[in-house]
């Protein structure tokens, strides 16, 4: 008996992933406000998913021990050394933020990374992605029979709609990141036919959010892919891969700068002129995250900061009031846990998109690449209901690990 439920809770973690991210899928809807004994099922429903994967971390400890400590700290290459020194201050600042701070989000997203140790990272974006369709349709679906309510928030003379979300973005990017998902998963082999559908759903999107970023952004996924097709479709194979090889080793070294941009962008914005244009693009996300700065400062481990956006649960508890919210991922997760975990952090990530690079998985660094600059203007990353990318980084790390291992093997006999 003890044998079979070791054996459910290690090889069926993909029931516990689905499990969870239904959880943090009804957190997002207006269900919950609809109908609040919700809320405390779906806390109860977590912490039992918890507790599997609290078993399961348990149980893959010897896994991780041998995985760390299998090499001397002498023998191991300077990229280990420097990986195992990013990833210590990373923890470290994550453990010291939440004393300060008491936020508890990124002490839960590295337990539920550790615990799913081993699980092929596809499995989890396909899943995450079928999740995605599943869930955002039936929502949808209730919203339309007023099951739940359709929260609705002016911009001007527009109305947006969020059909069901407690944000009217959630269904555009829910939208999008299933979108680029199943595109991801398909490649040039994505039919036309499907691109067109993708289509027709992101304008009917648009029209019902008017979520501008989403909308473009996804526009340019679907252009890319179709150019994409035209050169296999033409025999330019070796042109394509040349493409994805260049852009992979473009983004890789020059990754860090974006987010340093953004910081300098937002300081630049008092100086008006042309960055008031470019705030008013932005929908004033310069002037909110200037005055937060302002308001609040940097810490080296974070704030307790709350970050008041346009979502119904915060006009339902304080009426009127100005939004403070930081849509940049960095900045706010600098502003959160501090200047000390998001340099550690923008560290860890380029180490990430290196070793893809080095492993020629030129699709999953395309792939980081739409979700790492989308965090410039919405904090999805580290958010694992539309971003399965933090996923990668144990796998990809074991796998670069195990081939230079066995390059230096062969090295040696050689």
């Amino acid at each position: 008996m003890l044998s079979k439920i070791k054996e459910f809770v290690l090889k069926r973690q993909i029931v516990f992933f689905i499990m969870y991210y239904i959880t943090l899928f009804i957190d997002t809807t207006c269900i919950e406000i609809d109908y609040p004994i919700t809320e405390s099922i779906v806390g109860i429903f977590r912490y039992i998913v918890y507790i599997f994967l609290f078993i399961r971390l348990v149980l893959i400890l010897p896994d991780y021990k041998k995985t760390v400590f299998d090499t001397k700290w002498k023998d191991k290459s300077k990229l280990s050394k420097f990986l195992c020194l990013v990833v210590g201050i990373l923890l470290i600042s994550i453990f010291i933020s939440f004393i300060v701070t008491q936020n508890r989000r990124l002490i839960f997203l590295v337990f539920i990374l550790l615990a799913f140790y081993d699980t092929d990272y596809k499995k989890i974006i396909k899943t995450t992605m079928s999740l995605q369709i599943i869930l955002t349709s039936i929502l949808v679906l209730l919203c339309i029979f007023g099951v739940t309510q359709n929260y609705i928030v002016s911009r001007g003379e527009i109305s947006r709609y969020s059909m069901g979300f407690v944000y009217t973005t959630n269904l555009a990017q829910m939208v999008l990141f299933s979108a680029i998902m199943y595109m991801y998963i398909n490649g040039t082999k994505t039919k036309t036919y499907e691109l067109f559908v993708i289509q027709l759903v992101n304008v009917f999107t648009y029209f019902i959010t008017n979520s501008r970023a989403e909308f473009i952004l996804l526009e340019i996924v679907i252009v890319m892919m179709m150019l994409f097709k035209s050169l296999v479709k033409l025999g330019e194979n070796t042109f394509f891969e040349k493409i994805k090889s260049s852009y992979s080793k473009l983004f890789t070294t020059t990754f860090a700068i974006f987010p340093i941009l953004s910081l300098l962008i937002v300081l630049l914005y008092p100086q008006g002129g042309i960055w008031n244009d470019v705030n008013k693009v932005l929908s004033s996300r310069l002037s909110q995250t200037y005055e937060d700065i302002v308001e609040y400062g940097v810490d080296p481990f974070g704030q307790d900061i709350e970050f008041l956006g346009l979502g119904i649960r915060q006009k339902m508890e304080y009426g009127t009031y100005k939004s403070n919210y930081v849509d940049n991922e960095y900045l706010q997760l600098m502003f959160l846990h501090g200047y000390v975990f998001i340099i550690s952090f923008i560290v860890l990530l380029n180490i990430l998109l290196y070793m893809l690079y080095r492993q020629k998985r030129y699709n999953e660094v395309l792939l980081c690449s739409i979700y790492l600059l989308f965090g410039l203007i919405n904090p999805r990353i580290v958010n694992v209901l539309y971003s399965p990318i933090l996923f990668m980084i144990i796998p990809t790390i074991l796998e670069y690990k195990n081939d230079n291992f066995k390059l230096q093997n062969k090295g040696r006999k050689g």
